[in-house]
């Protein structure tokens, strides 16, 4: 998604019960969301933010390392659409969602730590790609 015309058409179809699936290359979901919603034009985004929050299930951040054994793995973190996270989208509060992700286990969120961890304690990815990867997603 890369142009306000495409973004509006997903949206619509996403508010009509339509599954939409799409990607944004970008470093974490609460910088996805601002990406997203960068498009919109100037004074349209209150539309373009209602829209996204009533319309998103889930969000699903994914990073692709590499292994100890030369290979490449997936770190990923998910943010699940519970009503507050669709309250912090509405509300130009996308800041607030990195904090959303971290307290979510409730609701089954991994974070990007927690897989980060898992990754780390099998063995799959190096200390180095642990820090690396790890300082993008504290909570500042």
């Amino acid at each position: 998604m890369r142009d306000y015309k495409t973004i509006k058409i997903a949206l619509t179809a996403a508010e009509t019960g339509i599954l939409v699936l799409s990607t944004l290359h970008i470093i974490s979901i609460d910088k996805n969301i601002e990406r997203f919603l960068s498009y919109a034009p100037d004074g349209n985004d209150g539309h373009m933010r209602a829209l996204l929050a009533e319309s998103v299930l889930s969000i699903i951040h994914q990073e692709l390392l590499p292994t100890e054994g030369n290979g490449k793995c997936v770190a990923f973190e998910l943010l699940v659409a519970t009503g507050a996270v669709r309250h912090i989208i509405k509300k130009r509060s996308s800041f607030h969602l990195r904090n959303m992700i971290q307290t979510g286990k409730g609701h089954r969120m991994p974070t990007m730590k927690m897989s980060l961890d898992d990754l780390l304690k099998k063995g799959i990815i190096s200390g180095t790609t642990y820090e690396r990867i790890l300082v993008n997603y504290e909570i500042r």
